[in-house]
């Protein structure tokens, strides 16, 4: 095939990727979580924190290290932010946690030919350089939702993710989280929502 058919091919090939994640990304059909602000997530069993860590992994209903995630199923984690100067907590108390915002996103991992680099790059890019000869290996999606609760300041999110090899972009749902989460932990959806 002529060089300049070839580069045409790839153009569409890559444009029609594009508007397909993209539709995926902004709901195309694909349940967004119906989890909004003024939801609530109650933590019912204490988590202790790992040694440094400001993040704790959940994965099957118990807590779980970071290297022993199985990253193809659902995984959540409570994450800490550090207000002033003070040490992070070793535990996360049970409690109610107010959702004060929701996000959705995902980013794909793209192996780069050039010196054996591997690039991680949000959607749009990493989708060109699959076109280009590197492709994206797989997506990481995830739902997260931002805290609040004034007796446990520095919990600060809960995240749930997962990987994905297909160009299917579909978030994390209220049901796959509850699921991931087990008993440790509840989300009731705001009234309405």
């Amino acid at each position: 095939m002529h060089p300049i058919r070839i580069r045409a091919w790839r153009c569409l090939c890559g444009a029609t990727a594009v508007v397909l994640a993209t539709g995926c990304a902004t709901g195309g059909g694909y349940a967004r979580s119906v989890i909004a602000p003024g939801s609530v997530v109650t933590l019912h069993e204490p988590l202790r924190m790992p040694t440094g860590e400001a993040r704790v992994y959940i994965q099957g209903g118990r807590p779980i290290a970071h290297g022993d995630i199985n990253e193809f199923r659902p995984f959540c984690s409570f994450g800490l932010e550090r207000k002033g100067g003070e040490a992070l907590v070793d535990v996360i108390r049970p409690g109610r946690f107010d959702v004060v915002r929701r996000a959705h996103s995902w980013a794909a991992a793209a192996a780069a030919r050039r010196n054996g680099v591997r690039v991680a790059a949000n959607g749009t890019l990493a989708l060109r350089g699959s076109f280009e000869g590197g492709g994206p290996e797989r997506y990481t999606v995830y739902t997260e939702l931002k805290l609040s609760a004034l007796e446990q300041p520095q919990v600060d999110d809960l995240r749930c993710q997962y990987d994905r090899v297909d160009w299917i972009v579909r978030y994390p749902t209220l049901e796959e989280m509850q699921a991931t989460l087990g008993g440790l932990a509840t989300i009731r959806p705001a009234p309405g929502s």
